[in-house]
């Protein structure tokens, strides 16, 4: 099964207080030129991606949920296909919420470096050569 198979527009939920404070440091570190604000679907991408590599899943949503549209989370579909790699048996809603924990995963350990050592240290997560 895959993403493609998931019919209409599903929206997915996530904890908004740690989305939210790891928007406000993404929007200090990484703005536009221009000042333009990340999209926040591209900031559920960096949760989504630090919860596949960290293997973090959570299905613990708190009180006040930041909502998206599936189709604009990692729009290009590469850690969805990573999900779908990771788990080839999940029918079409188990990969949605494996998606879900994983971002929610992301947003956790995220959210816990930024308390513990005040700041967010994205590069730790890019696997590139100096």
């Amino acid at each position: 099964m895959s993403f493609s198979d998931i019919e209409g527009a599903p929206v997915i939920r996530v904890s908004k207080p740690p989305f939210d404070q790891l928007e406000s440091f993404v929007n200090s570190e990484l703005s536009e030129d221009d000042g333009t604000a990340v999209k926040k679907s591209r900031i559920a991408d960096i949760a989504l991606a630090v919860g596949i590599k960290e293997k973090a899943r959570t299905d613990s949503i708190e009180d006040s949920e930041q909502t998206f549209n599936l189709g604009s989370v990692d729009n290009y579909g590469v850690l969805k296909t990573i999900i779908e790699e990771k788990h080839p048996d999940a029918a079409p809603d188990e990969l949605r919420s494996l998606l879900v924990e994983y971002l929610e995963g992301g947003l956790q350990e995220i959210s816990e470096q930024i308390e513990n050592e005040g700041v967010f240290r994205y590069h730790e997560y890019l696997d590139y050569d100096n």
